[in-house]
């Protein structure tokens, strides 16, 4: 791996750079990696623009061969202020205030965003893409039924 850049997301390091293995850019867990051994194979230093490859990243996870999605959030008014104060993702923009928060962001449909999609349970609706609220969704039903069960 040529290392190009480490960074934090919810208190997890990650180091991305360039992997000889995959010929690709790719991020690991600092705290996953179980051996390092120095190669004489040279750095490949590449083209790497941080701020251009991160635009799109939600978390920890880049799809570096995907498109960003439009998704569009509708919040309880009640989160209005703290969704306002932290916002998700720095391309989030206000759409309106008239029923709530109705947020939109741009950017890949990542683990880490499902996550925090559902961290806000009941107070955030999905209104596109379709995908994503088929995801969620799916993932609320799964949810009610492991407290249906004994």
């Amino acid at each position: 791996l040529s290392a190009y850049v480490i960074r934090e997301y919810r208190n997890r390091w990650y180091v991305t750079g360039y992997s000889e293995r995959s010929e690709a850019i790719t991020t690991f867990a600092l705290d996953r990696i179980l051996k390092m051994e120095i190669l004489n194979s040279g750095y490949h230093a590449g083209d790497f623009n941080e701020k251009d490859y991160f635009k799109y990243g939600f978390g920890a996870t880049v799809y570096s061969n995907a498109e960003p999605y439009k998704v569009e959030l509708l919040f309880h008014e009640s989160l209005s202020g703290y969704m306002l104060s932290k916002p998700l993702h720095a391309s989030q923009k206000i759409l309106n205030e008239n029923d709530g928060l109705h947020l939109e962001l741009e950017c890949y449909l990542t683990p880490e965003l499902e996550m925090t999609i559902l961290s806000y349970a009941e107070k955030v609706k999905v209104l596109a893409p379709e995908v994503l609220k088929e995801r969620i969704k799916k993932r609320a039903e799964a949810l009610v039924e492991v407290y249906k069960t004994k």
